[in-house]
């Protein structure tokens, strides 16, 4: 089997051992790396030249894209450009990073499988809820269930913190955008009945107050 192609398959990024069990061998994995078409990221996993440099960088440090970058590719409205943050095994030692990425230490509340560059969405939410500002948690939290990427009776199941627990309780999942979830967040303590997405004379409109 080619390595390219199957690595190619994989995001650019994979480990030696999951690529001799999808059928690689051995030889065409060293001949890819003499010929240059593949490298090393740090031991037991390689990359492609041009794979995802956030990817690649997190792999070689030991740690998974997290929290906030997490949404940001799981397709998710984050309300601004933010530093990258990244998670790490509560047990490691030792994580060496640029000043200016967030590392997360917590334990996550799904196990992360040992392919996993990209953290699980509830992780990533987890995180988010203990990290960012309640209100644009809240956003990135209403994106996930506006999406169907997560639910409230999927999420009740899980051992959340409760800063999490308490975005779970005010989460709706209607709205389109972050701006709508903005701007109903911030019109609720006027105790004003808001219907998001209602139909108005066979139109539908964002919010109906």
């Amino acid at each position: 089997m080619d390595p390219v192609g199957e690595l190619r398959r994989r995001g650019g990024v994979a480990r030696l051992i999951a690529l001799r069990e999808a059928g690689v061998s051995a030889y065409s994995l060293r001949r890819a790396k003499e010929r240059g078409e593949i490298r090393t990221v740090r031991q037991g996993w390689v990359a492609l030249p041009d794979a995802d440099p956030q990817i690649v960088g997190a792999v070689a440090r030991g740690v998974v894209l997290s929290c906030v970058t997490a949404a940001q590719r799981h397709g998710l409205w984050v309300p601004e450009e933010l530093p990258l943050h990244v998670a790490a095994s509560p047990k490691a030692t030792r994580i060496t990073v640029p000043s200016q990425v967030v590392v997360h230490w917590a334990k996550p509340i799904m196990p992360r499988p040992p392919d996993a560059t990209v953290d699980e969405l509830v992780n990533a939410l987890a995180l988010i809820a203990q990290c960012q500002p309640f209100e644009s948690a809240l956003v990135i939290w209403e994106s996930a269930m506006n999406k169907g990427l997560v639910d409230a009776a999927r999420l009740r199941g899980f051992d959340l913190p409760a800063s999490a627990r308490e975005l779970l309780a005010k989460a709706r999942p209607f709205a389109d955008s972050g701006l709508e979830s903005i701007f109903v967040f911030r019109l609720r303590w006027m105790g004003l009945r808001m219907l998001p997405q209602a139909w108005i004379l066979d139109r539908r409109v964002d919010l109906l107050i």
